[in-house]
Order: structure tokens, then C-alpha cells, then sequence
């Protein structure tokens, strides 16, 4: 009998096989905030880069960091952890820039570590987290088993609170 629930328990353990080519599934670059997992599909990001500089601007909102110059392109970037009340980290290493794209707008969100892509199988998403509260459950796509967060990169990108006037 404690074989067959060790048998089990591995099968349930294992990651579904992936099949690229369905449908059912979104390739994300998953990265880190505050020791926490996050996730933004790639069909919304144009580039992820070092953060080299950022010149903080007075008088934005608390969730703009700042601007920031790109081969000659002029990005304002934006501290998911303070739009989403994380704390901020102790961390004094590299900070990543994911850009994220659409039609009507650009921007760069702050990153503490960059993990990689995967594919994740969309109808595997739990809808919701009891940590995730208030404004990241605004943004939320979906949680995967393994707990990380998949944002939203069109709800982010179509937010008017991202437009600085």
C-alpha cells in the first residue's frame, strides 16, 4: 500500500508535460519582487535589460521610480513593490528592467532577479491567492501550483493611473 501512495504521490508531484504548440498554454518571463515569484506573458514585454541608471523625477506618483535611457529611448519605470505594497528589499545587486509594450504605451517595471521563461498551462491557473489582496488581485491572470503570481501585462498596460501627465 506504501508503494502504491508513494507512485502516487510522485505523479501528482511531477510538472504536466508541456505541448508548445496548444493553445491552452502562455510562455512567461518569470522574475522575482520582494523574494516573491511573478510572471509576465512575453507577448507583452519587448525586452528585458540591466537597470544602469535611473533618474528619479519629483513630483510623480510614489510607484514611478523614475526614467531611465535605453539606446537612446527615454522609459519611465515603475516599482511593482511599491504599486503592489510589497516591501522593499535589502538587496544592494543588479536590478532588472522588463519592458513591457502595447499601441498605446511603453514602460519598464523593476525586477529583483530575473529567473527565465516557461510555459505554463493556462486552464492549470488558480484564480486567486489569499496573500494577494486589493490592487496585485487587480492585475492578476492567474496563480500556478507552485505559487507564482501571473500578472496581467495588457491590464497593466491599459491602467490610466500608469499615464503621468
Amino acid at each position: 500500500m506504501k508503494k502504491i501512495l508513494k507512485i502516487r504521490a510522485e505523479q501528482l508531484a511531477r510538472e504536466e508535460e508541456l505541448l508548445p504548440d496548444s493553445n491552452s498554454f502562455i510562455e512567461v518571463v518569470e522574475f522575482c519582487l520582494a523574494s516573491e515569484h511573478y510572471g509576465l506573458e512575453l507577448t507583452h514585454i519587448s525586452e528585458v535589460v540591466l537597470l544602469k541608471q535611473l533618474t528619479p523625477l519629483p513630483g510623480l506618483p510614489g510607484f514611478i521610480a523614475g526614467i531611465t535611457n535605453i539606446r537612446g529611448k527615454i522609459f519611465s519605470v515603475v516599482d511593482l513593490k511599491y504599486f503592489f505594497e510589497l516591501p522593499a528589499s535589502e538587496q544592494k545587486g543588479k536590478t532588472w528592467l522588463i519592458i513591457l509594450n502595447s499601441k498605446q504605451m511603453e514602460f519598464g517595471v523593476m525586477a529583483d532577479e530575473i529567473v527565465g521563461t516557461r510555459m505554463i498551462q493556462t486552464d492549470l491557473l488558480h484564480n486567486s491567492m489569499a496573500t494577494l489582496t486589493d490592487i496585485r488581485e487587480k492585475y492578476l491572470k492567474g496563480i500556478t501550483r507552485d505559487s507564482m503570481a501571473i500578472l496581467d501585462g495588457a491590464k497593466l498596460l491599459e491602467d490610466k493611473n500608469m499615464i503621468v501627465k
